[in-house]
This record gives C-alpha cells, structure tokens and sequence, in this order.
C-alpha cells in the first residue's frame, strides 16, 4: 500500500502511505506545473465587485453592465445606454456570485492549427469585464471548442459533431495560456441581458 519516496537529506529511500487510503501517492506529487497552480480566473470577496461589463459581440443590444451603487447595482444597457428601472435581483445575485469564485479546469495544450485559425479568428461569445473597488481590472472572454477539428458540417444538425458542447476555451487577461472551462462552471455567467429583465 505504500510508496518510494526520497525526502530531501536522506540517503535512503522510505515508503510512504496515507492510512486507510488504497492507490499510488505519485500522481499527488506530479512535477507538472499546470496542475500546482491556482486555476482561478475570478476571485473575489462579495464587498470587493466594483463594476461588471458583459459584452455579446455578435448579440450587442444583449451586452450590458452591472455599477455599483451603495448596497446595490445599476443594471445598465451597452448599446441603447439605458438604466433598467426593474431587473431581476435574484438572477444577477446568482450572476455575481459566480465571480466569487471561477475556476478554469485546464490548460489546453496542442490544440491543432487549423481549430486556432477557425476559433480565434471569430470574435469571442462573451466578454467579461469585472473591477474591483481598487480600481483593478479583471477580463475573460469565451470562444467556442470544436469537438472534432477535422469535422465538416454537412448540414445544420451537425452542430453537436462540430462543437463540444461541455467545454470552451477562454482567453484570461494577464495568462498567455489557452484556457478550457466547463460550460456547468460558466452556466450564471452565459446569460444575455433580456435574461435578466423583470416580467
């Protein structure tokens, strides 16, 4: 039940065991940097969230913005740059308490040229842009994953051939690497503006 190991000082090797575990150790101490790293893209205190923009570029009178103001938000309109006077404040708490908290599942590594050129050459399916009250900004945008880059659509029903529709891949401001969310991660934040209106 146990496994080698070298502790740093030692010349001997000893086994080492975690009681009533069962399975190897190793895959618990991989030298890969991706898997020790933070996975979090968003991570904020409830007091923190100064401002949220969501922009749908292909769905604009769909884009809108959340701005704090006192205990609330001003749920604001991007494209006809109009302040709703009734919004559904329980949606967009549920919204908001997605950014507590985001994390991404991996890194994508070796994705196929010719998905690069077919994916990042559209603009994103949203872009998300959150301030903190120190002024400090934060952004992710979100652009489809194909579930087989080799795949042509030979008609309209072949959507779930083409595209994965468990996963995306997301772009982090500040991270060069290509990130891949669980849409169930990014379920309250894929949502257009109507989906909030009262009534």
């Amino acid at each position: 039940m146990g496994t080698y190991m070298m502790l740093k000082g030692e010349e001997e090797p000893c086994v080492v065991y975690i009681p009533s575990f069962k399975g190897y150790l190793s895959t618990r101490f991989s030298a890969v940097e991706d898997i020790w790293r933070s996975h979090a893209v968003f991570k904020y205190n409830r007091d923190d969230i100064a401002y949220l923009k969501v922009e749908i570029p292909n769905q604009p009178s769909e884009s809108f913005e959340l701005v704090k103001n006192g205990s609330g938000f001003d749920f604001n309109m991007l494209e006809s740059k109009t302040k709703l006077a009734k919004f559904d404040t329980v949606k967009v708490v549920a919204l908001l308490s997605s950014l507590f908290e985001l994390n991404y599942e991996s890194v994508a590594k070796n994705i196929p040229q010719i998905e690069k050129d077919t994916v990042f050459s559209q603009a994103p399916a949203f872009v998300f842009t959150v301030k903190n009250t120190k002024g400090e900004q934060n952004q992710l945008k979100t652009y489809s994953k194909l579930y087989d880059p080799s795949s042509i659509a030979e008609n309209e029903r072949d959507f779930y051939n083409i595209f994965d529709v468990n996963r995306c891949y997301c772009l982090h401001r500040g991270k060069k690497d290509n990130l891949i969310f669980q849409f169930f991660v990014l379920d309250h934040l894929l949502k257009p503006a109507s989906y909030y209106f009262k009534n």
